[in-house]
């Protein structure tokens, strides 16, 4: 049997030590990452048989490197296992949003690690000979089913899906098609016009944003693309304001105490409420330009409670201003581009 490699990512040189040394110890080729950008620039020359990755890292942490994975045809069959100190949130969230469900709950145990190893490497290869001919028919059969029965369901059953993964809620639906028929900037403006609360997902190719309306003005947004992810904790981790450790802790206690990370983070005075406040318009706009920026996806706005631990952050801001100063920004941006 060939030797199997595998692939850690984590940004603790530590870890990346002690792990990588037992595993060449167990007989595996060990090649290590101290981030996920690290790590997606090994995969252009290797391809491992597993992959272990760190949830909270610099740059490219762990969810981005696993979005990032997935959309890739070929690395998206490579096993991942997620190490975490986080265990519930963090892998519902990976179960929910990309379908991965092995995790090692830090501090491991070595020999965890290595049974999650011979799970996922050499339990599976036996497997894969006996279902092969199973996957086929159930393909046929799928085929079938779907031409036959699913056709003049699949909208209904797309918004189930979508509503099961919190992609959108149960509440009541003001609007939704698809872009192009539609423009962002129009359904923002009829937002503001009509003094609307809620909340508009937009949905594309490589985006999901997500943004949160009171009486027509925008209190909150969160946007997840292919290259980035922008959160008030991406935010933190880029600027410096926190380490590594610090950030988990903050995490874990706003979660304890039932509050906002944002609030978590004026009240231990990591930032000042005037920092916060730039922060999130800064993410708001950025979310604006992305979603301003895409021409084919769908939208959704809907009619729901903002959630309270939103508004106890205290930002808020004209939509139809936030718009103007994005699309200004477009109008500039493509003069620059030619220009050059």
């Amino acid at each position: 049997m060939s030797k199997k490699t595998i692939l850690l990512i984590d940004d603790s040189p530590e870890i990346r030590r002690q792990t990588g040394s037992l595993l060449k110890e167990a007989g595996f080729d060990v090649i290590t990452a101290e981030d996920g950008d690290q790590g997606l620039e090994i995969l252009k020359q290797i391809k491992p048989d597993i992959i272990f990755v760190d949830f909270i890292m610099p740059r490219v942490n762990g969810y981005r490197f696993c979005k990032m994975l997935l959309s890739d045809p070929a690395t998206r069959d490579i096993p991942v296992v997620v190490l975490t100190e986080k265990k519930e949130d963090v892998i519902k969230t990976f179960q929910q949003r990309l379908g991965i469900s092995h995790y090692l709950n830090k501090p491991f145990h070595p020999t965890e690690i290595l049974s999650k190893i011979n799970e996922l490497i050499f339990k599976s290869t036996d497997r894969k000979k006996e279902e092969k001919t199973d996957i086929a028919q159930l393909r046929n059969t799928l085929r079938t089913l779907f031409r036959e029965e699913l056709r003049p369901s699949i909208k209904t059953a797309i918004y189930e899906v979508l509503k099961e993964t919190d992609t959108i809620s149960s509440g009541n639906v003001i609007l939704s098609g698809r872009l192009g028929q539609v423009s962002v900037s129009d359904i923002i403006q009829f937002i503001s016009m009509v003094k609307l609360s809620g909340k508009l997902t937009i949905i594309s190719i490589g985006l999901n944003a997500e943004l949160y309306f009171k009486e027509g003005d925008i209190l909150y947004s969160i946007l997840s693309t292919d290259e980035k992810s922008l959160s008030f904790v991406d935010y933190l981790a880029r600027e410096n304001r926190i380490n590594h450790k610090g950030l988990s802790e903050l995490i874990s206690e706003a979660e304890h105490n039932d509050l906002p990370v944002e609030i978590c983070a004026v009240n231990k005075g990591i930032v000042s409420w005037d920092d916060t406040r730039a922060a999130i318009k800064e993410i708001v706009q950025e979310t604006l330009f992305s979603a301003l920026s895409i021409n084919n996806g769908h939208f959704l706005l809907e009619d729901v409670e903002v959630p309270q631990a939103i508004q106890k952050i205290g930002f808020r801001a004209s939509a139809e201003g936030l718009l103007l100063d994005t699309l200004r920004r477009i109008d500039e941006s493509k003069k620059d581009s030619v220009a050059k």
